[in-house]
């Protein structure tokens, strides 16, 4: 609906997008038991470029019922804090933040060119996601390794 209406109210199709990711996104349920990786998941999802607007409309969205709402505006406070902090520690949000590119896995595991190179770089981002400092050339072949070898054991 909102692209809808951005398109009849002329936006260009970047603003069209931004408005319409902001629309899907605003309502953030956050709580402290989300773990890093889930947070990294999160940023992962939503898309940095989209953090700060986002983050003012949910904000303004709850302040916009009329209720105390200082509880879960807090809560998004800690969230917008962690989400910075793990940005600033070089969270990898996808492949190209690996320590390790596709022809790394086809010339090291012997591994084909195709779809599979793309697949298990990105299982390794949600591994390093969980466990960032597994983002490193050996352990992330070590991980490469496991996957193709669980892979291949997989019926078919």
């Amino acid at each position: 609906m909102a692209e809808e209406i951005a398109t009849r109210l002329r936006f260009s199709n970047d603003e069209r997008s931004h408005i319409a990711a902001l629309v899907r996104h605003h309502v953030i349920r956050y709580d402290d038991t989300w773990t890093d990786g889930d947070v990294r998941r999160w940023i992962r999802r939503i898309g940095v470029p989209l953090m700060k607007d986002l983050f003012r409309l949910a904000i303004a969205d709850l302040q916009g019922k009329g209720v105390d709402v200082s509880e879960q505006v807090a809560a998004l406070e800690r969230l917008r804090e962690r989400s910075n902090q793990l940005l600033a520690a070089g969270a990898v949000l996808s492949t190209k933040d690996l320590a390790l590119r596709g022809g790394d896995l086809m010339r090291e595991l012997s591994v084909p060119p195709g779809p599979i190179v793309g697949e298990v770089l990105q299982a390794l981002v949600e591994v390093v996601t969980d466990e960032p400092a597994d983002n490193e050339r050996e352990r992330l072949l070590g991980h490469a390794r496991r996957l193709l070898s669980e892979r291949s054991a997989a019926p078919s």
